[in-house]
């Protein structure tokens, strides 16, 4: 007993007053084709670095190049990624992007999630293979997490649907828009906004009190909400 009292006490002379660190930003985008993600990225990625000289800013894009239509908006350089959308390699990636670049965006995450060479066909819709699956895409996290540069995650929504029981009959509801990509990546990024058709953003998860949970910033207002 003697011995854990002293254990936790050489514990307890590490804490130190907490002090607010100067984090890199870590944004989730999440909408349908067509609401904006990309262009959207791209404006809170430029604001984000404007006060560095000469910043560098990388777009992977999985979307068949689709990014390179904002060539002329935006500068930035370009890495078309093609199949397998493997997790771990993607982390690896992003943990060298942060040597290289001030400002990462992926376009979009929900390939390494649901296409081909992910977590759901590395686990091969089985239960037994989410034993290869997890680790694989807690790779891929630790890669966002440890990137040293400002990070934009754009992924896929689609509606999502329930079956319930309602007078003896069963009837499918709409459940609202659901992201393509695990359900727990959320609570590893500072903010999460959703892009509806008219390309506003509403904030769905915030780890900061200027950005709360439920502000919504219209279209043509991405920028105000990157200089905050």
């Amino acid at each position: 007993a003697q011995g854990q009292v002293l254990m936790t006490a050489s514990r307890l002379t590490q804490a130190r007053p907490a002090i607010r660190p100067a984090l890199k930003a870590r944004a989730l985008l999440s909408g349908a084709p067509g609401s904006g993600k990309t262009r959207s990225g791209l404006i809170i990625l430029t604001a984000l670095v404007e006060d560095i000289d000469d910043p560098k800013i990388l777009v992977i894009d999985t979307e068949k190049e689709s990014a390179l239509t904002y060539a002329d908006d935006f500068t930035f350089d370009h890495l078309r990624w093609q199949p397998p959308f493997e997790p771990r390699e993607l982390g690896r990636v992003l943990g060298e992007a942060g040597g290289a670049y001030d400002a990462v965006m992926v376009d979009s995450l929900s390939h390494f999630w649901r296409g081909e060479g992910g977590v759901l066909d590395i686990a091969g819709g089985k239960f037994t293979g989410w034993a290869d699956a997890r680790p694989a895409h807690a790779d891929l996290v630790e890669g966002i997490l440890g990137c040293d540069a400002h990070v934009v995650l754009c992924v896929r929504a689609k509606v999502a649907h329930e079956q319930v029981q309602e007078g003896g009959k069963w009837v499918v509801k709409k459940l609202g828009m659901q992201s393509i990509t695990d359900d727990e990546l959320e609570y590893e990024i500072n903010v999460a906004l959703d892009l509806d058709m008219d390309h506003s953003m509403t904030v769905s998860k915030s780890r900061t009190t200027e950005v709360p949970v439920g502000r919504t910033f219209k279209s043509g207002h991405a920028e105000d909400f990157a200089v905050i």
